[in-house]
C-alpha cells in the first residue's frame, strides 16, 4: 500500500539565464509552496548586487495578465540572518510568493545551477483553470510528462489554419528561446489522426516531453480548463 501522504523532492537543472519552472508539490498538508521557503537554490547562486542587479538570481512570477514583483535571491551578503540566503523583494525585505501546484514562474540565474524543490506529492488528478490569453503552467507531478497527459476542455477552440486566431496552443521554452509552438486541434473534421490532438503547425500530430519541473506557456482565446492525470493513485 502507498500512503496518501507521499513526500518527495525534485532537483531541477537550470541553464544560465531564464528558465521556466513550476511547482510539483504542495506543502505537507496541502497548502501551496512558497518561493521564500520551498524553492532552495544551489549554493552557487549569486548574492544581491543592489547597485546594478547583475549576477543576481531572481524569480519573476506570472499573475495571469502580467508579471508580479520580481523576487531576488540574497546569498551570504553580510546583511544578517534575516536576509542572507533568502528570497527578497527589491525593497530588500524577506519575500513571500505562494506557488500552487501546476503554476509556473521564470527563474533567472547568471550561471548554470540547480534548485531543490520538495513537498507532498499530489495523488489526484489536477484540473487547472486557464484565463483567456497566456497562462504559465507546469506539470503538477514530479515526473516527465507528454502532451497526451494534458486533456483540454471541449471549450478549447480548434485549429484555424488561415489566421491562427481562436486557437489554443502550447509554447515551450527551450533554455535560450522558444521551441516550435504546438496547436490544439478540436473536432475539426481532419480525421481520427488529427481531431482532438496536439498538432505542429504542419498539422501533424505533435510529440513533446516535458522534464520534471519544466514550465511552459499555454494560450487559449477563452477561459477554460485542462486536466493533468496523476501517475500515482493514493492507496495503491
Amino acid at each position: 500500500m502507498v500512503s496518501s501522504n507521499i513526500v518527495g523532492y525534485q532537483q531541477i537543472s537550470l541553464n544560465a539565464g531564464y528558465n521556466m519552472i513550476g511547482a510539483q508539490f504542495t506543502k505537507v498538508g496541502g497548502a501551496a509552496l512558497d518561493a521564500a521557503e520551498d524553492f532552495i537554490p544551489g549554493s552557487n547562486m549569486s548574492g544581491v548586487d543592489t547597485s546594478t542587479y547583475q549576477f543576481t538570481s531572481y524569480l519573476m512570477p506570472w499573475e495571469g495578465s502580467g508579471y508580479g514583483e520580481s523576487i531576488y535571491w540574497s546569498g551570504n551578503t553580510g546583511m544578517g540572518a534575516d536576509y542572507d540566503n533568502k528570497w527578497l523583494t527589491p525593497g530588500w525585505t524577506p519575500a513571500t510568493c505562494p506557488i500552487s501546484e501546476s503554476e509556473g514562474t521564470w527563474i533567472w540565474t547568471p550561471s548554470a545551477t540547480t534548485v531543490l524543490v520538495s513537498g507532498e506529492v499530489v495523488t489526484t488528478n489536477v484540473t487547472v483553470n486557464l484565463s483567456a490569453g497566456y497562462n504559465m503552467v507546469c506539470c503538477p507531478f514530479p515526473v516527465s510528462m507528454t502532451l497526451s497527459a494534458i486533456v483540454p476542455a471541449e471549450s478549447m477552440s480548434g485549429v484555424d489554419t488561415s489566421t491562427y486566431q481562436f486557437t489554443s496552443y502550447i509554447m515551450p521554452w527551450e533554455g535560450s528561446g522558444y521551441g516550435e509552438s504546438i496547436y490544439w486541434s478540436g473536432n475539426t473534421g481532419m480525421g481520427a489522426d488529427y481531431d482532438n490532438k496536439w498538432l505542429t503547425p504542419s498539422w501533424t500530430p505533435a510529440s513533446k516531453t516535458f522534464l520534471p519541473g519544466e514550465g511552459f506557456w499555454i494560450y487559449t482565446p477563452t477561459a477554460c480548463q485542462v486536466t493533468f492525470t496523476s501517475p500515482i493513485s493514493a492507496g495503491e
